[in-house]
């Protein structure tokens, strides 16, 4: 059966401010130390599973000019636009109301996040062929869950189920992002997984999963793709903003029945925040770590510094510190205050600061 990826890149990244802007999310950053922005990684993964002629991004219209850059070989009709962000159920719906105008027959949808660190491409590859595999013969959603190597409360949980076949399991429940005392406890048990927001799937299997669960989206889209070309366009703004904003866990993983899971095989991470450039970057004897910054440290540990000017910086003395310097804002934070910088985002928003963001 033929193969489609389909790339979501919606997300602004405000974990990643003042890099990380509105205009230019993290999606289209070099944070994993490739040198290369997260989205080109993301498509270079997957190109031996479909060609770039197969591959499908959906974004903000603002960011059709930023996808195209950084993905090269990319057909610009392969590059769904969103008129207004309404998460990830509405972006995959509409996404694959596309897939299905352009493909007559029905195909095997990879659904994965633009912003993510994988370090073994070819396992990565091979466990969404396995999925593939199952999918001729079984009407399911697999989705890749990680195994846990710490308590995190950032993280939505997958418990599993019965094992049908080596390293796939049935999904017996969805869970929320936990208490940290609710995710030691998943972490200590075992059986539950990271939810890393990767789904494979037939187009039939989830186009009918949407019109059971949310069937006034599937509705509402339905009625927008029957439209005449003009009348299409004149409506298809505002009907898209219509729609609820939900994710795809809460609109239709949770609901069904027929979900299955397979562990990642490889070293993953959701590059959550600035902390995850201490676990992709070199450091030095002291733990310091200096991404496009020219640096003089002294007497100082563990510290980051990541820079986009020419600026030298000197410190002394600081510990467990994060640095970032950008040509309008620099941040410095403790890292154990860093989740934090989403908190500022929203003090800056507003007419006089909404140039910082």
């Amino acid at each position: 059966m033929k193969i489609i990826t389909l790339i979501i890149a919606g997300g602004v990244g405000e974990r990643f401010w003042p890099e990380s802007r509105t205009a230019k999310p993290k999606q289209f950053l070099d944070l994993s130390g490739s040198g290369h922005p997260l989205i080109f990684d993301t498509a270079e993964r997957v190109k031996s599973l479909t060609p770039y002629k197969d591959i499908y991004v959906v974004t903000g219209e603002k960011y059709k000019e930023a996808v195209l850059l950084s993905l090269p070989e990319i057909q610009d009709e392969n590059v769904i636009l969103e008129p207004v962000g309404r998460n990830t159920a509405p972006a995959i719906n509409l996404a694959l109301r596309y897939i299905q105008d352009r493909y007559n027959q029905d195909v095997v949808v990879v659904t994965i996040p633009s912003d993510q660190y994988i370090d073994d491409d070819k396992k990565y590859v091979e466990l969404i062929e396995k999925a593939t595999k199952f999918l001729e013969n079984n009407d399911a959603i697999v989705t890749i869950g990680i195994n846990p190597s710490h308590p995190d409360t950032g993280f939505g949980y997958i418990e599993e189920g019965e094992e049908v076949e080596n390293n796939l399991y049935k999904v017996r429940s969805f869970k929320e992002k936990p208490s940290l005392e609710v995710a030691k406890k998943y972490v200590k048990n075992g059986g539950y997984l990271w939810n890393a927001g990767m789904f494979i799937y037939k187009l039939s299997t989830m186009m009918h999963a949407f019109q059971k669960y949310m069937p006034q989206q599937y509705e509402t889209l339905d009625n927008l793709f029957k439209l005449p070309k003009l009348e299409f366009y004149q409506n298809y703004a505002t009907t898209f903003a219509s729609l609820e904003k939900i994710s795809i866990d809460y609109g239709v993983m949770e609901k069904a029945d027929n979900i299955y899971v397979t562990k990642g095989t490889f070293e993953w991470d959701d590059l959550g925040s600035w902390l995850a450039i201490d676990r992709h970057h070199q450091k030095d004897e002291n733990g310091n770590i200096a991404k496009r910054a020219k640096v003089l440290n002294h007497n100082t540990k563990n510290t980051t510094i990541v820079s986009s000017t020419k600026k030298m910086f000197v410190t002394i003395g600081l510990e467990d510190m994060v640095i970032v310097n950008t040509n309008d804002v620099i941040l410095i934070a403790k890292k154990d205050h860093i989740d934090e910088v989403k908190d500022v985002v929203n003090q800056l928003k507003g007419v006089d600061n909404n140039k910082y963001i």
